[in-house]
């Protein structure tokens, strides 16, 4: 996840985009917004995990992870490595998911070298360290929580990817890939997907393997963001790339419909996306500097106050959309 900010002119971008037929128009939509601080000292918000209106989960790069009563955010958990000891060393807690309400996962990297790594875990009371010796110093980036004894992990390893595999009573090395792995997800049993700087790799419910399905009009992924798969015919990926004589970065939405990935417009900044994120295959929330929202046909761009920049993204089944930001701040949607 990255710390971004907005430096656009809408209006030059709408008129541009009238000249040019983009499916894009902007909606400031600030009144639909409801915005948390979340207390003491969190600067980064990570990931989230929103059950419904009354409980859900976010964790944040400072080594913290909080949790949401239906009312306000209350601080669940903190960790810092043991070693080695520094005020600039804290955990990055990048990724968190549930199979159940008493079934959490939260998989973390240390900011100092050698990268101590932190693998924790909710029993429906507390939140706890679990980190294996297998995992050794090089952090975690990605957890899949499909049951409580099915668990995938996914990091680095030097300079290279790893995968791991939780049983419900130890933790496996199951595959090593060309970089590590920033998102994990499982469709079912048989359809797991794992995405890395520069490649994709896939789970055919024996082993991993990378991606054997066509890419078209693809520029590569430099910059992973997030990735959602609703089914194994609809998936997405966002991020970033870079090129051009000025080295900018522009941004990346790759579909998957079940036989080929094809890139998707949806706007021409120079900007990344952060994260992902859709219920039903239907419906889709990008976010960046700004959320964009495509409801099947055009994609709406919705700002969002205070220049916050949005890291991350999950909706509930009842349609709220919550989003991650940096100073600390989570932002709920509801039409």
């Amino acid at each position: 996840m990255r710390t971004v900010k907005r430096d656009y002119n809408y209006l030059a971008l709408l008129i541009l985009a009238s000249f040019l037929g983009c499916n894009i128009f902007t909606s400031p939509g600030s009144e639909h917004w409801t915005e948390y601080r979340l207390p003491g000292n969190s600067s980064i918000v990570n990931d989230l995990y929103v059950y419904d209106d009354s409980e859900g989960w976010a964790c944040t790069y400072d080594g913290y992870i909080y949790r949401y009563d239906g009312t306000d955010w209350s601080l669940s958990a903190y960790f810092e490595p043991e070693e080695p000891k520094s005020e600039f060393n804290r955990f990055n807690i990048h990724d968190i998911d549930f199979s159940g309400p008493d079934d959490g996962w939260a998989v973390a990297m240390a900011s100092s070298y050698p990268h101590k790594t932190g693998i924790f875990h909710f029993d429906g009371e507390t939140w706890s360290d679990v980190t294996p010796g297998v995992v050794e110093d090089y952090g975690m980036y990605a957890v899949c929580a499909v049951a409580p004894d099915d668990v995938w992990f996914g990091g680095p390893y030097g300079i290279r990817g790893r995968i791991l595999h939780y049983d419900g009573h130890s933790f496996e090395v199951v595959c090593e890939t060309l970089d590590g792995i920033r998102a994990i997800k499982f469709v079912n049993d048989d359809f797991g997907i794992g995405l890395a700087r520069g490649s994709i790799v896939f789970y055919d419910g024996t082993s991993w393997r990378y991606d054997v399905y066509p890419i078209c009009n693809f520029r590569g992924i430099d910059d992973p963001g997030g990735m959602c798969f609703t089914s194994e015919e609809n998936g997405w990926v966002v991020g970033g790339y870079g090129g051009g004589p000025e080295q900018r970065s522009y941004p990346l939405a790759l579909h998957f419909d079940g036989e080929c990935w094809s890139e998707v417009d949806i706007t021409d900044e120079y900007i990344t996306f952060n994260d992902v994120y859709s219920n039903d295959g239907n419906e889709v929330w990008v976010v960046g500097p700004d959320v964009w929202n495509n409801e099947g046909k055009l994609w709406e761009r919705i700002e969002i106050p205070s220049l916050l920049g949005a890291l991350c993204v999950h909706v509930t089944d009842n349609g709220d959309v919550w989003v991650g930001c940096n100073n600390g701040t989570v932002l709920k949607y509801k039409r």
